[in-house]
């Protein structure tokens, strides 16, 4: 009776005095948004001007400015969707005005992530989209690179090349350059 006595005594002192630990807390961020211009190159370049872009990334393992090697140097899935904007050219052919229509297009994207440096990350993704050209909506295929550097925890700038197929027509090829924001 007196060793149960003590050991009730006791028993809330020792359960008390025990740390518990919590999970550490992620300061990976995971999502990407990103607005900037897009320009238009070879043939796509005589029809439309540069564009505006707007995009949205998502990293399942984060995309973080680590310094310890554990982080760097590592693959990670990304996925997004995005869309762009171009202005067809006015043009005179023959003493006629001809205006070429606005192109949109909007897509999905899946891809891989390497991170280079501490503050320097590559992506390469590819995924269907959507393509609207003088009114009439198409499938299209759409690939992207690019190289993201962020000034900050915050910012960054990232530059780098789109191409845009459609089934039945010549490949449109855009080079952009986008301010970044991580969140």
């Amino acid at each position: 009776m007196k060793k149960l006595f003590l050991l009730l005594l006791f028993m809330p002192i020792v359960v008390l005095s025990q740390e518990i630990k919590k999970a550490p807390v992620s300061t990976l961020k995971k999502n990407l948004i990103s607005v900037g211009a897009s320009l238009p190159a070879g043939d796509f370049a005589t029809t439309h001007t540069a564009g505006i872009s707007l995009e949205y990334m998502r990293c399942e393992n984060g995309i973080d400015n680590n310094n310890s090697k554990k982080e760097r140097n590592k693959f990670r899935f990304i996925y997004g969707a995005g869309t762009a904007w171009y202005k067809g050219k006015k043009v005179t052919v023959s003493q006629y005005a001809y205006n070429y229509p606005r192109f949109l297009t909007a897509y999905s994207l899946g891809g891989v992530s390497y991170t280079a440096t501490k503050n320097f990350h590559l992506f390469a993704a590819a995924g269907p989209g959507i393509g609207i050209y003088s009114g009439d909506a198409s499938f299209w295929l759409t690939g992207k690179m690019e190289g993201l550097y962020f000034f900050s925890q915050k910012f960054g700038a990232a530059t780098g090349f789109t191409l845009h197929q459609q089934l039945k027509a010549d490949p449109l090829l855009v080079l952009s350059l986008k301010a970044v924001y991580r969140l």
